[in-house]
């Protein structure tokens, strides 16, 4: 994705010498729908300058949506202008464009799953930015989530924390809510309405 058609143009070109059998597709990033055009790519390579938006925003809106797609980015000024924001928006590595050799590399080790040193993977990427837009845990409700965690059951969960099962699915409920991005399986669990309501001394849990 780069809005300077002949620098793309540069750019593909010198690519197909490493990788002659691959498809290449241009964005300008005014496309209607550009990020869903990216859907399905082996990776996506992004300029971090494209007029009214930037590469990190563009990266930033794929990331929400895609835990998968490597984001290798590229830039004609200092990469330490763009490096550390790059970083947070989820992007796999960030090189100047002119540098195709290097470029090339950092491609084909993106693809592989393998970022460039400090950057993160799409994966790591997606979690900590659901993470920083997920309201925080109570500490009690950490311990019932990591217990929970470790033994898929809300009353193996009760009988560590000596607290009744309802509360273990009240907390439960209350963590559904507050990170509703959580793995559906890492919380999983089903509610019988006919559970006892917790004791009086678990309220305060």
């Amino acid at each position: 994705m780069d809005d300077d058609a002949w620098s793309a143009k540069y750019l593909i070109r010198g690519l197909r010498d490493f990788f002659p059998h691959a498809t290449f597709h241009h964005y300008d990033g005014q496309e209607r729908n550009v990020m869903e055009r990216c859907h399905g790519a082996d990776a996506i390579i992004m300029d971090m300058a494209l007029g009214i938006h930037n590469g990190v925003e563009y990266c930033a809106q794929l990331r929400y949506a895609d835990n998968i797609t490597p984001v290798l980015g590229i830039t004609s000024f200092l990469v330490d202008d763009y490096r550390q924001s790059f970083i947070d928006a989820g992007g796999q590595g960030l090189l100047h464009k002119e540098h195709i050799e290097q470029v090339a590399m950092a491609l084909r080790a993106v693809v592989q799953g393998q970022p460039m040193d400090g950057f993160p993977t799409p994966a790591q990427a997606f979690d900590a930015l659901i993470q920083s837009e997920q309201e925080p845990l109570t500490p009690r409700e950490q311990q019932v989530i990591d217990e929970y965690r470790h033994t898929g059951s809300a009353e193996a969960v009760a009988q560590t924390l000596h607290i009744a099962v309802a509360t273990v699915h009240k907390h439960l409920q209350n963590i559904r809510r507050k990170q509703p991005f959580t793995k559906k399986s890492t919380i999983e669990f089903s509610y019988n309405p006919d559970t006892p309501p917790p004791r009086a001394s678990d309220q305060h849990q």
